[in-house]
């Protein structure tokens, strides 16, 4: 039996003990337009993500590393990597019980299970499940079969553990070793893998955070490639990340200071000769009274010049409705009683809430195109409009979502899209319209069952059930993941003859790594075209 508190999330958290702090919770923050670099609309942040070459361990075996480095406003700290930037390392803080995934997801445990399991209300898809083993160390089970242990390390008064083995699915490992960065946090140090092969080295000084991939498969011995993070300010911030080339490519970073200690990036230069100016020039996003803070700088201007004489990109951001109010992913104007748990404030209401922020195109000082986006409570997207000259483009976005019902009594599939319609249509002759729409269902695990295209087409997928059954083992963490059978239909034709394909998968197990204490690694057997 689950038990939890119905914590409908209430959005908004310190987590300064975090090593990926950030002065502000909400599940805005989970959305793939905050997890990759620009400004995301959603909530107005200009972000940064480098990815840098995948980590391959054991021989191709696996697993691999994904090894990304990121940069968020909201990170007031230096965790051992420069102020405000972080490595997407799993880890656990049990302090505020905020799990932070090297997915870049964030969510706090707010109730508990059996054999340890803890659960989180704001996690609607079963995507992973993370268990307390004893009271030093911790386990996430991902959905794609991939383990990450997390162990307690203590630095000073502060507590947090982190990952230190990654386990893939055939019981391949790697390991994470943390070291003492302050009196407060840990940062990784090195990765090395079942065979003893060092994959990752990092060495922070005063002024330089070294990444060394491979450090010893180099030329004599020396590191196969090497980046390089220049430490600026005493308050230690990324101005330069130096590429592992000959002409010693990099990025380069400027920041400006702005509301509550957060360091707001305001131009940067590429390593292809392009360069970006962003510009914070309104007073922010404002938070609901009752949480008397200050205002959370937003992006009202983004500049890019491709460079090589190429005209300048010119995109300007505003952050009002069509009634002129200041809504926002905070809750703005809500009389919501604020609280910093690490929940999602936003959910607390059950008003029709929504915020919207309009992208406008400029063209010699003038807006030639805009992309007005409405989301709601919930940071979904149900509009869309993209306006150019008598143009217009409107994308409505239908979600299973019930009304006047908080977050947590939604179905967990309420975050997938159900219907989407697209319309074209010209402003100055509005008879001309064409309208296109796709339809989508879901089972409760997030995996599609039926969806419709455009063309009349249709998709049929079904799955195994957790407990597996005639072609596929049983999943041990109960994991309703593989695909059983795909049929395509064609669409409705006076013409016939078109078939209706089908495809059937089978599933075997192998064992995992002897001494990996992992279960039978469940791998696809047959597919078989009808």
């Amino acid at each position: 039996m689950v038990r939890h508190r119905c914590a409908c999330p209430a959005s908004i958290s310190e987590v300064r003990s975090m090593a990926a702090s950030t002065s502000v919770h909400s599940n805005a923050f989970n959305f793939m337009s905050c997890l990759k670099s620009g400004v995301d609309p959603r909530t107005g942040l200009y972000n940064i993500s480098i990815s840098m070459p995948e980590l391959q361990s054991n021989d191709l075996r696996g697993p691999g590393f994904r090894l990304d480095l990121s940069y968020s406003q909201l990170n007031t700290l230096d965790s051992g990597y420069g102020k405000g930037w972080n490595l997407q390392v799993s880890q656990y803080n049990p302090a505020t019980q905020i799990l932070s995934l090297s997915t870049g997801e964030t969510f706090r445990v707010d109730g508990t299970g059996s054999n340890g399991l803890r659960t989180m209300s704001e996690k609607k898809i079963d995507t992973f499940h993370f268990y307390k083993r004893d009271d030093t160390s911790y386990r996430v089970v991902h959905k794609s079969g991939l383990v990450e242990i997390l162990e307690l390390h203590i630095s000073g008064n502060k507590r947090m553990a982190w990952a230190v083995k990654i386990i893939a699915p055939s019981g391949h490992s790697i390991t994470l070793k943390h070291k003492p960065f302050n009196s407060s946090t840990y940062r990784l140090a090195s990765i090395t893998d079942d065979l003893g092969q060092t994959l990752l080295e990092i060495a922070r000084s005063d002024d330089f955070v070294e990444l060394k991939l491979h450090p010893y498969e180099g030329i004599g011995g020396a590191p196969l490639a090497r980046f390089l993070m220049t430490l600026a300010g005493t308050d230690k911030r990324v101005s330069r990340i130096t590429l592992p080339t000959e002409n010693n490519a990099s990025w380069r970073f400027e920041y400006t200071p702005k509301n509550d200690q957060q360091l707001c990036v305001k131009h940067v230069e590429t390593p292809s000769g392009s360069s970006e100016d962003v510009y914070y020039q309104d007073e922010g996003h404002a938070f609901p009274y009752s949480a008397d803070r200050l205002p959370l700088p937003r992006v009202t201007r983004h500049v890019i010049d491709p460079g090589l004489g190429q005209p300048k990109v010119d995109v300007r951001y505003t952050y009002k409705d069509g009634q002129q109010r200041s809504r926002n992913f905070l809750g703005a104007g809500l009389t919501i009683a604020w609280e910093d748990n690490g929940l999602d404030n936003l959910y607390k209401t059950l008003q029709d809430y929504s915020y919207v922020c309009t992208e406008s195109l400029w063209v010699d000082s003038k807006a030639v195109r805009s992309i007005e986006r409405t989301f709601n409570r919930f940071h979904l997207q149900p509009l869309e409009v993209t306006t150019q000259n008598n143009n217009q483009q409107t994308v409505t976005t239908a979600y299973n979502i019930r009304p006047d019902e908080r977050y947590c009594m939604q179905p967990n599939n309420c975050q997938l899209p159900s219907e989407v319609t697209t319309r074209w249509q010209r402003l100055d002759e509005p008879e001309r319209t064409r309208t296109e729409t796709v339809t989508y269902t879901y089972d409760l695990y997030g995996n599609p069952l039926v969806h419709t295209r455009a063309d009349g087409i249709k998709e049929v997928s079904s799955w195994y059930p957790a407990g597996g059954g005639d072609g596929c083992p049983a999943d041990a963490e109960g994991f309703v993941s593989r695909l059983k059978e795909k049929v395509v239909k064609p669409a409705p034709s006076s013409q016939s003859g078109a078939p209706t394909l089908s495809t059937r998968y089978r599933y075997s197990t192998l064992p995992a790594l002897t001494g990996s204490k992992l279960p039978d690694w469940i791998v696809p057997e047959t597919e078989t075209l009808l």
